[in-house]
């Protein structure tokens, strides 16, 4: 019996929350002529909204026209390139030194070359850098970050790696290079950075 009465009182509720919400809306006012007290007229409604066609441009046709060095130099401080999807340049591991970097980071620099930031397998062990002054002809610099062997908290024989190297460049042409810290076995959360000059 006070299972039928709630779901009575319950079902009395939600009507009259209906009528109170669903009362007096844009039907009431079409009855009345459009706003309340109009013509009637039905050439006073809206036309409906055409759908909305969308059209995908293929990349091969993207940027056909001839390109504008710094196009956008008046609208922000700080640009950045603009992907030629034409081209392609590869970078074996006679130049970077590592037969599959991974996570690779190009900074422009404050002499108008570039510097690539990567690490030298999928997992990450060491970070490595390379410079180049026309973004094709890259030349090796060396490790940022090496791995090594070491003993952790639990005494044990692990490897401290790093990892996912990105870098600024800072106002004064320096370079502020920063990877984070793991181990091959564990976690550790840390981060190292270094100042390139």
């Amino acid at each position: 019996m006070k299972g039928l009465l709630k779901t009575a009182v319950l079902l009395v509720i939600f009507c009259a929350t209906a009528m109170a919400c669903g009362g007096g809306g844009e039907d009431a006012l079409d009855h009345k002529g459009g706003d309340g007290g109009g013509t009637g007229n039905k050439g006073d409604q809206e036309e409906p909204e055409q759908p909305f066609v969308a059209h995908i441009t293929p990349v091969d046709k993207l940027n056909q026209g001839v390109p504008v060095i710094n196009s956008h130099a008046d609208v922000t401080s700080r640009s950045s390139l603009k992907m030629n999807f034409r081209t392609y340049s590869q970078l074996g591991e006679s130049v970077l030194k590592s037969a599959k970097p991974n996570y690779v980071r190009v900074k422009k620099l404050a002499n108008d070359g570039y510097i690539m930031f990567y690490h030298n397998n999928q997992i990450g062990a060491s970070c490595s850098y390379a410079t180049s002054m026309d973004f094709k002809t890259w030349s090796y610099k060396g490790k940022l970050f090496t791995n090594y062997s070491i003993i952790d908290s639990k005494g044990e024989k692990n490897d401290r790696r790093y990892s996912n190297c990105d870098g600024l460049v800072l106002s004064n042409g320096d370079i502020l290079a920063v990877a984070p810290i793991g181990l091959i076995m564990g976690i550790e959360t840390c981060l190292k950075m270094q100042v390139l000059k």
